[in-house]
């Protein structure tokens, strides 16, 4: 018998889901900053016995690894497979298979040989027709489509019965990630943080009540062939709870509370830590030779002392500050990286308005076949009506260096790394001057 597919109707029968073989006895996540997840099921199936049967197990992620598939059944797996076929790949399915498709008005029926911006077709007639966007395509095929993604086992098994199988494998398309959000006080010395955790779920399949552990660090995979295409993910939050944590191996789990349902296609925010007062400190960096203007970033520790003492996974933290009229101000956004317990913090939340840096080059000479000598000249401007504290960062460059003199005493941070700590006056400016002569 000859199966129809009309392709303007594809998208409707995947979202059918077919009768599985199998019930769901419980589910658990792990899940991945890099966008994947491991899944491990229990399921309760009905088995003849006997040898050579074949088991059908329905919902299963059609981003699913086929290769990561490990199946523990009382009985023997003599063969596994996936089948899915996305709706990108269809036409390309049918490649050598008769289709009939409608473009400008005009219909044509023949043998699909090509597909890609143009449709390459034969007839019967054995002319070759070139068509692009046609509006409509039927498939006539006797092969199967798998519309919907399973798994089919080929097992031996000597009694029949109720079993329970249990399946555990990595699926693409799930991945989690952190978010902070941060009010500033008004005197500038203390700041309100609540971090929350997004997962977000577009492996091709819903999970419904399971149980989810989030890991923190950064696991090695080898090159992966690219993926299907993500859905829009519709944003949902869960109740107020706490995350606990643990650590595995090099990396930090996280326990989601309870069970979390995540349907294919959304999001869901979890509350991760929170605090209502965290000291802070305003710093001030100027790094002339790679950016304008002078940076202000807010710096605390992350200690049970300071308010915190959880590991803090990466994330964007967004910095607002309330107003003396009441309103708030956004004033930044910057990146936490994952952060143990008792690690300093640092967030670029911008650059200062009333300070100004100026950073020239005075000289330039080669006093050596790969020998250079070079003086510098740092102009700091504050127009603040208060004395502030700027580091100063410079790069003295070259296979090797030497500071002949300075202006200010200065801090060796690295090998290509220097800091001078310069106090500024209020409505004053002050000058940093260095030679250095460094080698190739």
């Amino acid at each position: 018998m000859i199966k129809r597919i009309v392709l303007a109707e594809v998208i409707l029968l995947l979202g059918l889901v077919l009768v599985s073989t199998a019930l769901f006895a419980g589910e658990s996540l792990t899940i991945y900053t890099e966008g994947i997840a491991c899944v491990e099921e229990s399921r309760t199936v009905l088995l003849v016995g006997g040898d050579a049967e074949k088991l059908r197990l329905d919902n299963v992620p059609s981003r699913l690894i086929p290769s990561s598939l490990q199946v523990d059944l009382d009985g023997e797996i003599l063969a596994q497979a996936f089948y899915y076929t996305p709706p990108e790949r269809i036409l390309t399915a049918q490649i050598g298979e008769q289709i009939q498709l409608e473009s400008e008005g005009k219909l044509y029926h023949g043998t699909l040989l090509a597909v890609g911006e143009w449709l390459a077709l034969r007839d019967e007639n054995e002319r070759i027709h070139l068509i692009k966007n046609p509006e409509r395509i039927e498939i006539q095929s006797g092969n199967e489509l798998a519309l919907s993604p399973y798994v089919e086992l080929t097992l031996s098994c000597q009694q029949g019965g109720v079993k329970l199988i249990e399946l555990l494998y990595l699926t693409e398309g799930i991945s989690w990630k952190a978010s902070y959000i941060g009010v500033l006080s008004q005197d500038e010395t203390s700041l309100a943080l609540d971090a929350w955790i997004s997962v977000s779920n577009g492996c091709g399949r819903d999970f419904t009540d399971a149980t989810v552990k989030l890991v923190a660090g950064e696991v090695n995979r080898e090159p992966q062939s690219t993926g299907y295409g993500r859905s829009a993910m519709a944003l949902e939050a869960v109740q107020k709870t706490s995350l606990t944590g643990e650590t595995a191996f090099e990396y930090h789990v996280y326990k989601v509370p309870g069970k979390l349902s995540v349907a294919n296609g959304s999001s869901k925010l979890v509350p991760y830590t929170a605090s209502a007062s965290v000291g802070v400190n305003k710093t001030y960096t100027y790094d002339g030779a790679y950016y304008d203007g002078v940076k202000v970033a807010l710096e605390f520790v992350n200690s049970l002392a300071n308010g915190l003492g959880n590991a803090l996974p990466g994330g964007v933290a967004r910095i607002f500050q309330q107003q003396s009229d009441g309103t708030t101000l956004f004033i930044g956004e910057s990146r936490i990286m994952d952060t143990p317990v008792d690690e300093q913090i640092s967030l670029e939340v911008g650059s200062a308005f009333d300070l100004v840096g100026e950073r020239i080059q005075v000289s330039r000479e080669q006093v050596a076949s790969s020998t250079y000598r070079g003086s510098y000249l740092i102009t700091l401007a504050n127009h603040k009506e208060e004395a502030v504290l700027i580091s100063v960062v410079e790069h003295p460059g070259g296979s090797s260096w030497e500071i002949l003199s300075s202006s200010e005493g200065y801090e060796k941070v690295d090998s290509d790394t220097i800091c001078f700590s310069v106090n500024v006056p209020a409505g004053a400016k002050k000058e940093v001057s260095y030679t250095v002569e460094y080698r190739y």
